[in-house]
């Protein structure tokens, strides 16, 4: 035989062998399932699984794969806590590694839930559900643990010492329509997230990975606020490189954040939050709107121990508890955010930018400027979560605010006090983010002042007319020489002002304003003085104020009187001053309540004292001729021409 042929005939059989090797293989991996049943050892499975938690796990029916890829297929599985309240169940999971990533050193790892659903409840001490259904080691156990580390040199300082296994794998997990439910009775939020889709692509400590999520949201706080509708959130991270990218979209939500870490053992680096749109009052609903999670909670309270949990927990406890976390402790950042536009009550503000630092639990907040209502703002503060309740201080200072676009607003308190253009300046401390103690513990002083100003719904010259005829009857009923005076009708004022000043302090939630001030334009009101007193949480007004007619446009001040020759002018004014009525004010800015007692009996005095320097003149001129006529009597007739010339004839 040639050389040729029998060359020909060794690649004949060598290709023979290798076809009958990889057919074999072949069979033999489609054959594994057939002889090796993986759902044989799932009793085990769940015995060792069980030995870890506190609950209950249930598992479906195990199945194996090796068609080019190890694929464990679970059909369904179900965790249960000691409650016997579920946590998590699924219709389906499987698990898949392709061979040849194995073998490359390069392990890609893809975990699919079908349907899952999962519950996370709150109890009253603050316990999660997910944490009472583990079993976790004690503390004697990981202290033991951590020795053993030490002695044995295990633990790995940055992911450069990771083993290449580790650090060269890849994660995807995709969750398709997914539920995730979470109920907190004490501080009273719910979310119920349906259609959830969760997909990570390509999860690796080495390379650019992706996250993506959408959802229907149903999450409330209270009874005031909801999110609810579709959610978006993207994430781009690498993490080589500390670099993250994170983009939400929400109802009344569009938020970037971009991340740029330059330390991993000591976490710092730089952080930039965007946002194009936050808008809170979509997040507005009545309280009487009853949804899914409100529904299942009632259920789910009936039949668990969170049904102890009646009241509200603070905010201000799990702020605390970041105290002790060793990230927020080292942690060091420099943060810029720019917000477009934030709406609260339909009140917008515009163009908020910022420059923070974070270091060490405490975040600076070294620049702030914001547009408001066509005004400019500016404030710097300090937030600190290291003291026992987190604690603030800030200043701020805002111009040229246009208060007539507060006009729209949804806030009873701002669209029912001033119009005009307004100046603020505030500084303030606090501590507590819950509101109810923060408002008990915040206090702030500071100064307003308001141009071209008018009061939104309070008409002085309507308010005084209201209750002067009747104060003046009282008047001249008290005062005899007044009986039978007319006074001309009163038109209608104007209540316009060149400035409405103060200065004041807030405390317990209250605006104190000792010495309020508001001065009218020339002719067009009355002016105001006086010490008021305004309760942020429900509009409710104390006032004492003093209603000075500068311009007499009341006409009272014309008022005079003639007794025995003597005529006293302005009988009802202190002198050369104006008419002052002294008021008192009750209820609340939107529907107040008047007392003219104190104007009454303010009137009464004047015209009394008046009256006395009246007759006091009388008596003087009187006695002042009986005097003189005596004298010319008995002087000589060199001193009578003298007297003549003092008294007359």
């Amino acid at each position: 035989m040639s050389k040729s042929g029998k060359a020909f005939s060794l690649k004949k059989k060598i290709f023979l062998i290798s076809s009958s090797l990889m057919g074999t293989g072949f069979l033999f991996v489609a054959t594994v399932p057939l002889w090796f049943n993986v759902d044989h050892y799932r009793p085990e499975i769940i015995s060792v699984a069980q030995k870890f938690i506190n609950g209950k796990v249930d598992m479906g029916k195990l199945s194996l794969s090796l068609w080019g890829k190890l694929r464990i297929k679970m059909e369904g599985l179900e965790l249960t806590d000691s409650q016997n309240e579920k946590i998590l169940s699924a219709k389906s999971i499987y698990a898949e590694m392709p061979i040849f990533s194995i073998f490359s050193l390069a392990p890609s790892l893809t975990l699919v839930m079908d349907s899952p659903e999962i519950r996370v409840l709150k109890d009253k001490k603050g316990k999660l559900n997910i944490f009472n259904a583990f079993y976790f080691p004690s503390k004697k156990e990981e202290s033991e643990k951590i020795d053993k580390n030490k002695r044995g040199q295990i633990g790995v300082k940055s992911t450069s010492e990771l083993p290449k296994f580790i650090s060269r794998a890849q994660l995807n997990v995709k969750l398709k329509r997914a539920r995730f439910f979470y109920l907190d009775a004490e501080t009273d939020t719910q979310s119920n997230i349906k259609e959830l889709n969760v997909e990570m692509t390509k999860v690796s400590l080495q390379k650019p990975f992706a996250i993506k999520v959408n959802a229907n949201l149903d999450t409330r706080m209270g009874s005031s606020y909801a999110i609810i509708g579709p959610m978006e959130f993207l994430a781009h991270i690498d993490v080589k490189k500390g670099l993250g990218n994170f983009k939400l979209e929400a109802p009344g939500i569009q938020l970037e954040t971009q991340v740029k870490l330059t330390s991993l053992e000591q976490p710092s680096g730089d952080i930039e939050i965007l946002s194009q749109l936050i808008d809170l009052d979509q997040w507005a609903t009545q309280g009487s709107e009853v949804s899914e999670v409100n529904k299942e909670q009632s259920s789910i309270l009936s039949r668990t121990s969170i049904t102890e949990a009646s009241s509200k927990k603070s905010v201000d406890k799990n702020v605390s508890e970041l105290k002790a976390n060793p990230f927020v402790n080292n942690a060091a950042f420099n943060i810029k955010s720019n917000f477009k536009k934030i709406t609260n009550k339909g009140i917008s503000i515009t163009d908020l930018r910022s420059q923070m630092s974070f270091k060490s639990g405490v975040l600076f907040l070294n620049s702030l400027n914001f547009n408001l209502l066509g005004g400019e703002g500016v404030g710097k503060g300090e937030v600190n979560l290291m003291t026992s309740v987190p604690s603030y201080q800030f200043s701020s200072e805002i111009k040229e605010v246009q208060l007539e676009q507060v006009m729209a607003s949804k806030s009873e308190i701002l669209k029912n006090l001033l119009k005009g253009k307004a100046y603020f300046q505030i500084a303030g401390k606090g501590q507590g983010f819950d509101p109810s103690l923060a408002k008990k513990q915040f206090s702030g002083k500071g100064t307003l002042k308001v141009t071209e100003a008018r009061f939104a719904t309070l008409d002085i010259g309507n308010l005084l007319a209201q209750g002067l005829g009747e104060s003046l009857i009282k008047v001249f009923e008290q005062v005899p020489i007044l009986r039978g005076k007319e006074i001309s009708k009163m038109g209608p004022i104007e209540s316009e002002y060149e400035i409405i000043s103060s200065d004041f302090s807030i405390q317990n939630w209250v605006f104190d304003s000792p010495n309020f001030q508001a001065r009218a334009k020339h002719g067009k009101g009355l002016d105001l003085k006086g010490h008021t007193q305004l309760n942020l949480d429900d509009c409710g007004v104390k006032a004492d104020w003093q209603i000075i007619d500068r311009y007499n446009l009341t006409r009272i001040r014309d008022i005079s009187i003639e007794q025995a020759g003597v005529k006293i002018e302005h009988i009802l004014a202190q002198g050369n001053d104006p008419v002052v009525f002294p008021i008192q004010i009750k209820g609340t800015c939107k529907a107040p309540q008047v007392n003219y007692e104190a104007m009454t009996t303010a009137l009464v005095k004047v015209a009394l004292g008046n009256a006395a320097k009246g007759v006091a003149q009388q008596i003087t001129q009187e006695i002042s001729k009986k005097l003189g006529q005596e004298l010319q009597k008995r002087a000589a007739k060199p001193l009578q021409d003298v007297l003549k010339g003092i008294f007359g004839k």
